[in-house]
C-alpha cells in the first residue's frame, strides 16, 4: 500500500490518499459498486433477529411475527405455490331443441318450474293475508284501548267535576247558615231571655209548647209588645 499526498486546489487542503485505486489517474477506471436493496435477505436478517428476541424473550406477538415472516419467506422463494390459477368455468350443455324427448323433458320443466312458481305466491299470499289480519287486529285492539281510554277520561271528569259542585254547593250552605246565624245574633241581640231561648230550641214538641206560651205573653191583644211578636213569628217560620 503506497501513501500518495494530495493537495486539494479550491481549498489548498493537504489529504491523504492511501488506496491507489483512488488515484487521480485511476479515478475514472473504477467502477463504485452501488447499494442494492435485497427483499429476501432484509426478511431473512428480521427473520433471524425476531428468533434471537423470542428466545430471550418470548411473547405471542414476536410468535406471530416470525410466522409471518416465514410465509412470506416462503412466498418470495417459491411464487409457483402461490401463484393463483384459475377453475374452469362451467359450460352448459346445449340441447337440440327439435328432439321430440328434448321437447318433452323442456315441456316437464317447465310444468314444474310453473308449480314451484305458484306454490310460492300461494305461500307468498297466505303470509300477506295473515299479515293483515293480525294487523286488523292490532288495530281493532287499539281502537278499543283508545275507547276504554276516553271513556275512563270523561268519567273521570264528570266525577271531579261533581265533586267540585258538591263541595261548591256545601261552602255555599256553610256561608248561607252562617249569615243566618249572625243575622239572627244581631236580631236578638236586644231581645228578652225567654226569647233567645225560643231561638235556640231544636225539638219540635218543646219549640211548639215555648211559641204558644209566648205568643200568649207577647200578642198586642194580650197586651203584649207588637215588635216582639213579629220576631217569635219570623223565627218560627224560619225553622
Amino acid at each position: 500500500m503506497t501513501l500518495m499526498i494530495l493537495k486539494d486546489k479550491q481549498t489548498n487542503m493537504v489529504r491523504v490518499n492511501q488506496f491507489n485505486c483512488f488515484e487521480e489517474e485511476h479515478a475514472n477506471s473504477v467502477d463504485m459498486p452501488k447499494t442494492t436493496s435485497n427483499p429476501l435477505r432484509k426478511k431473512k436478517k428480521q427473520l433471524r433477529k425476531f428468533e434471537s428476541k423470542y428466545k430471550s424473550n418470548p411473547t405471542p406477538e414476536l410468535s406471530c411475527s416470525i410466522d409471518k415472516l416465514k410465509e412470506e419467506i416462503d412466498k418470495m422463494q417459491n411464487p409457483e405455490k402461490y401463484k393463483y390459477t384459475r377453475e374452469p368455468k362451467f359450460k352448459k350443455r346445449k340441447f337440440d331443441k327439435s328432439d321430440k324427448h328434448v321437447k318433452k323433458r323442456i315441456r316437464q320443466h317447465n310444468i314444474k318450474k310453473n308449480k314451484t312458481y305458484n306454490k310460492a305466491n300461494r305461500k307468498r299470499e297466505r303470509m300477506e293475508m295473515e299479515r293483515k289480519a293480525k294487523e286488523h287486529v292490532l288495530k281493532e285492539q287499539w281502537k278499543r284501548w283508545e275507547e276504554e281510554r276516553r271513556r275512563s277520561l270523561e268519567e273521570e271528569r264528570q266525577r271531579r267535576e261533581q265533586e267540585q259542585r258538591q263541595r261548591w254547593e256545601q261552602e255555599r250552605q256553610r256561608r248561607e247558615k252562617e249569615e243566618e246565624e249572625n243575622r239572627l245574633e244581631s236580631i236578638l241581640m236586644d231581645c228578652p231571655s225567654d226569647i233567645k231561648s225560643f231561638a235556640r230550641t231544636k225539638d219540635p214538641v218543646v219549640r211548639k209548647r215555648k211559641y204558644r206560651k209566648l205568643s200568649l205573653k207577647y200578642h198586642p191583644d194580650k197586651g203584649g209588645d207588637d215588635k216582639w211578636m213579629k220576631i217569635i213569628n219570623n223565627l218560627n217560620d224560619r225553622v
